[in-house]
C-alpha cells in the first residue's frame, strides 16, 4: 500500500484507455492549445479589449518572432516533451520513483488522519484531511518547480552565453502573448520545463493523477503569464496577487527596462530574497503607457547591443 493509502475511493469511471498515466502525459499541449488559441481568438475577434495590457498593434511593431515560427517552435517542444513523457512512463514500469521521498506525506497522514480520533471517527474530517494533504503535496511541488524555474531562468540573463544563445529566443516576444508562452529554444523547454517539472514531482512522488493536476495548473499558469489580458474574474489573476507573480509582473519581465527583473514563475519569495523583483510600476494602465512610449526593440541581430545595455541600465553585471 501507498502512503496515501486512506480507505477513501478517489476512482474516475473507466473511460476508454484513458489512465492516469496516459492523462497525465497528454493533458499538457492539450490544455496548453485549448487555453492559448481561446485567448488568440479575443485577438483575432477583438473581444475584451478593454481588458488588453498592450494593444494588438504594438505586438506587430515591437515582436521580432514571426507568429508562424512561434507556431512551428512550441509543436516541436511538445513534440519534445511528449516523447520524454513516454520514455519516462516505460522507464518507471522498470524502476518505480519512490513514493514518499521527503517523508512529508507519511507525516502528514500520521499527524491528521492516523494518529488523530477525531479523524478516525468522522469519515468527513478524515476526507477533508486526505484532500488537505493532497493541497499541501500540490502546492510544495509548486514551490520546488518555481525554485527551480528561477534559478534557471537567472541563469539564463546573467551568463553572456546562455542569453545570447538559448534564452533571447524567448524575448523575441517583447509582447507577449498566449501560445508564445512556450516560444523558447529547445535547451531550454528541456532543461526550465521538462526537467524542472520531473524534478519537481519526483521529489514528491506524485501520483500519475497528480502529476495530472501539477501539469495542468503550471499549463495554464505560463500561458495566462502571456497572454496580455488583466480579467477582473481570472481565478489565476486573482492568485498571482496573493503571491505576486501575475501577467502584469511577467510581462514586465519581457520589457526591456524589465528584463534582469520578475525571473519567478508561481512566487516572488526568490525575486525578494535576490533583489530582482522590479520595484517600479504595477499599475496596468501605467504599465501600459509605458510600454508605448517607448521606441520599438532592436531587430535580432542587436539583441547582443541591447542586453548589454539593459545590464548597464539596471546595475547587473552578466557574467559570461
Amino acid at each position: 500500500m501507498g502512503v496515501l493509502d486512506s480507505g477513501i475511493n478517489l476512482s474516475l469511471p473507466p473511460f476508454a484507455a484513458l489512465t492516469d498515466p496516459v492523462i497525465a502525459t497528454i493533458a499538457p499541449p492539450l490544455v496548453f492549445w485549448a487555453t492559448s488559441l481561446t485567448f488568440h481568438a479575443f485577438d483575432e475577434f477583438k473581444l475584451f479589449q478593454k481588458y488588453k495590457l498592450i494593444p494588438e498593434d504594438e505586438a506587430s511593431k515591437r515582436n521580432i518572432a514571426k507568429k508562424s515560427e512561434v507556431v512551428k517552435s512550441v509543436l516541436t517542444q511538445h513534440a519534445i516533451q511528449t516523447s520524454l513523457g513516454i520514455l519516462a512512463l516505460q522507464w518507471e514500469d522498470e524502476a518505480p520513483p519512490l513514493d514518499d521521498p521527503l517523508g512529508l506525506t507519511g507525516w502528514l497522514m500520521r499527524r491528521l488522519i492516523d494518529d488523530n480520533p477525531a479523524a478516525q471517527q468522522s469519515r468527513i474530517l478524515s476526507f477533508l484531511f486526505y484532500f488537505a494533504i493532497l493541497l499541501a503535496r500540490q502546492v510544495t511541488a509548486f514551490v520546488i518547480y518555481d525554485t527551480w524555474q528561477y534559478w534557471v531562468h537567472w541563469f539564463g540573463h546573467v551568463n553572456t552565453w546562455a542569453y545570447r544563445n538559448v534564452h533571447s529566443r524567448h524575448h523575441r516576444l517583447y509582447v507577449p502573448y498566449a501560445f508564445g508562452a512556450l516560444y523558447s529554444h529547445p535547451l531550454e523547454g528541456f532543461f526550465l520545463d521538462t526537467l524542472g517539472g520531473w524534478v519537481s514531482y519526483q521529489m514528491l512522488g506524485l501520483t500519475h493523477r497528480e502529476r495530472a493536476v501539477f501539469f495542468t495548473v503550471s499549463t495554464v499558469k505560463t500561458v495566462d503569464d502571456h497572454c496580455g489580458y488583466e480579467f477582473p474574474w481570472d481565478p489565476i489573476i486573482w492568485l498571482g496577487h496573493i503571491t505576486g507573480s501575475e501577467m502584469v509582473y511577467h510581462t514586465i519581465h519581457h520589457q526591456p527596462w524589465g528584463i534582469k527583473t520578475n525571473y519567478g514563475l508561481f512566487f516572488t519569495f526568490w525575486d525578494d530574497i535576490m533583489n530582482t523583483r522590479y520595484r517600479g510600476t504595477r499599475n496596468v494602465g501605467e504599465v501600459k503607457r509605458k510600454v508605448e512610449r517607448e521606441a520599438p526593440p532592436p531587430p535580432p541581430e542587436k539583441l547582443d547591443e541591447a542586453l548589454e545595455a539593459t545590464a548597464v541600465a539596471t546595475g547587473v553585471q552578466i557574467r559570461s
